[in-house]
């Protein structure tokens, strides 16, 4: 295998290079194990702060949580008594994770174990009951206006169609208001024309009756007209020739 670096000039020989990957081998390595403590440190102390912000009992005062009246006294005592060990236990505790740190030996088994069963009922029983909440009218759901805009919908609806009706009703009268006018209208001129055609009827035949009239006179005067000629002139003044 032929080296690269042959017959060629570098400002660093091959030996700088070897030296300079042996410190930073070193040098990562410790900042790997300083990047290791420092998250190490930094999750032990998220806990130990969370522990602590946790750790409210002892700041509660004991009269916090008065107890009830309808308990009889036998049990008021026996809840007040185990509430007291209950709050000394819890102030130990916080003392102890308030410590805990770097130093603690035990670590994540030094956390306390939860309250047991019995304990959680007698603070729940110790708690006073809340008062009755006042009796309030639910708010109207979503479903009743869609059903007010469904009336208000079909209301619109009903006035719209029953205008509509009335409009049709009225042109219906209207139109056949105006039909049985035209109907009279075109009867009455049906007999007025008929009039007149009769009586344009009547006044020809009038005129026809006096053409036949005048036809037949003159056909009587041109035949009286040729028996006129043949007979002599009668003369203007008589004469009795038998006298003479």
């Amino acid at each position: 295998m032929n080296n690269p670096w042959a017959g060629h000039w570098h400002s660093h020989p091959a030996g700088y290079w070897h030296a300079l990957r042996r410190r930073r081998g070193g040098s990562r390595l410790l900042w790997f194990v300083f990047g290791a403590g420092a998250a190490t440190f930094w999750i032990k102390s998220h806990e130990a702060h969370e522990w602590r912000s946790r750790c409210w009992r002892d700041r509660i005062p004991q009269d916090a949580y008065p107890v009830p009246q309808a308990l009889p006294p036998a049990y008021a005592n026996s809840s007040a008594a185990t509430a007291q060990p209950e709050e000394h236990t819890g102030e130990k505790e916080c003392k102890k994770r308030r410590g805990w740190g770097w130093s603690s030996r035990e670590g994540y088994k030094s956390w306390p174990s939860p309250p047991p069963a019995q304990e959680a009922q007698a603070q729940a029983a110790a708690t006073p009951a809340p008062a009755p909440a006042p009796h309030v009218l639910p708010a109207p759901m979503p479903t009743d206006r869609w059903e007010e805009e469904r009336h208000r919908v079909q209301q619109l609806s009903k006035q719209a169609t029953d205008t509509i009706s009335e409009l049709s009703e009225a042109t219906l009268d209207s139109v056949l208001t105006t039909v049985q006018t035209l109907k009279v209208k075109l009867a009455e001129a049906r007999k007025e024309r008929e009039q007149h055609l009769q009586q344009m009827q009547s006044i020809k035949d009038e005129q026809y009756k006096m053409f036949e009239e005048w036809r037949r006179q003159h056909e009587k005067q041109q035949q009286e007209q040729p028996q006129a000629q043949q007979q002599p002139p009668k003369p203007r003044y008589p004469v009795d020739f038998t006298a003479a």
